[in-house]
């Protein structure tokens, strides 16, 4: 049952229930009491950097880079990777914090008190060298009890009420068996239902749980009001950004960001220095193969056809009738993409299995410099100025993060693109959540 994904940061959170945003985090400062919070001025002090106001709660900057920094700590993650927590994350935290509030729930604070004095002990520690530790943190000890506490509310919740009815009956677990015997196979013989009962069973639990978070995640949207003010990113400023995206071009999740991103590319225009690569190896056959590699001559040779012709593809996948649609020069194109064959030895690495990665994927090696360079594991991998960034996969959230990456922001970000994250696959009905990906 194992299905395509790939984690960039390997981050569990106490109670592992919020599957979806296993990323995000609660408010680290004053806690909002239903949906309404508010920060009280202090005179002669000097003005708070706004992050975000979340349902008038107002996130500060200092706040947010707090929660990041006690997020990655708690679970033994290197501070680099700070810039991958995606902020859009982390304020999906809060407005579940908030329902959970608003439907009479309570921060547990004596369960997060033994949690921490657990914790400590199995470190070889007391409160006192623990306390010492972590002197040179932006956080102190309240600050962490306050982190887990919030985190058993947010948990708590989400299990009593938002997923208190998720189930998996057996006539489900059957259907599924059936349907997917071959995946039951061990020693030639085909494994009997009731040795892997648990296992599907679990596995559609976790399914189910997904996709009912997804939908609570989407409505509690929708019934709040949420606007960031600064984007906290780790990337430098350019006065021309370079954003480059690594796709396979027939992932699911991978067609999921181009159609998110495309409509913030044509907002920007010549402002930003944008490319699609591809992954060093294919997971969707010979067809994904020669699809990358007609991408990569598009943009080489027919560079003003090349967002005409992804956006037509992505429709339904139908490549020669978007090059006929767009009149794009397919001798020319088929020149680069022989010349590109013989360059790279993509068919000569197609035809040869043992070159192929775990002996199940064909390597490609196109952008082979590029993805060792940053370290690109799978499909979708955003890239900003050089550094690997997480984000919600919607237009408005895409363009706002792109324009935090301007020393100077042009006059195209005040555009007003979609809050809606588009569905995974081909075609531009529907929508999805921001998680998912493709790789090995």
């Amino acid at each position: 049952m194992k299905k395509e994904g790939y984690i960039a940061v390997a981050i569990m959170l106490i109670g592992a229930s919020f599957l979806l945003y296993a990323l995000s985090v609660s408010p680290a400062s004053s806690p909002c009491e239903g949906n309404s919070c508010s920060v009280n001025p202090v005179e002669n002090e000097s003005p708070v950097q706004l992050f975000a106001e979340i349902n008038g709660y107002k996130l500060s900057l200092s706040d947010y880079n707090k929660q990041v920094d006690m997020l990655l700590f708690v679970n033994g993650v290197d501070e680099s990777y700070k810039s991958q927590v995606p902020p859009d994350y982390i304020i999906d935290r809060i407005l579940v914090y908030q329902d959970a509030i608003s439907h009479g729930y309570s921060m547990n604070m004596s369960k997060a008190e033994t949690y921490m004095e657990e914790s400590i002990s199995r470190m070889g520690k007391n409160r006192t060298s623990f306390e010492k530790s972590i002197e040179n943190k932006s956080f102190g000890y309240e600050d962490l009890l306050n982190f887990f506490a919030r985190e058993f509310t947010i948990n708590k919740y989400l299990n009593e009420v938002v997923l208190a009815n998720v189930s998996v009956s057996e006539m489900e677990a059957r259907a599924y068996y059936e349907a997917n015997k071959g995946s039951f196979i061990s020693n030639n013989i085909t494994l009997p239902y009731d040795t892997v009962k648990e296992s599907i069973k679990n596995y559609l639990l976790d399914e189910k749980r997904k996709l009912v978070l997804e939908q609570y995640m989407t409505n509690l949207k929708k019934r709040s009001n949420v606007e960031i003010f600064e984007e906290s990113t780790a990337f430098e400023k350019r006065k021309v950004p370079t954003v480059e995206l690594f796709v396979m071009s027939y992932c699911p999740y991978g067609t999921q960001m181009e159609k998110a991103i495309i409509p913030v590319i044509e907002a920007l225009g010549d402002n930003v220095n944008f490319s699609v690569k591809f992954c060093d190896y294919a997971m969707h056959g010979k067809k994904e193969i020669d699809e990358n590699t007609r991408q990569y001559c598009i943009q080489k040779e027919e560079k003003e056809n090349f967002l005409p012709y992804l956006r037509c593809f992505l429709e339904a996948g139908d490549s020669e009738a978007c090059i006929s649609r767009l009149g794009i020069n397919e001798t020319e194109i088929n020149d680069c993409m022989a010349e590109a064959d013989a360059e790279f030895d993509i068919n000569k690495n197609y035809e040869n299995r043992s070159s192929w990665l775990s002996g199940r994927y064909p390597v490609y090696k196109v952008y082979e410099e590029d993805v060792k360079k940053y370290a690109v594991r799978g499909s979708p991998t955003l890239i900003i100025n050089g550094k690997e960034i997480s984000a919600e996969r919607s237009p408005s959230a895409l363009l706002r993060l792109i324009c935090s990456a301007f020393e100077e922001k042009p006059e195209a970000c005040t555009a007003s693109l979609s809050s809606t994250v588009p569905s995974p696959g081909f075609g531009f009905e529907g929508s999805g959540a921001s998680s998912g990906g493709c790789g090995a």
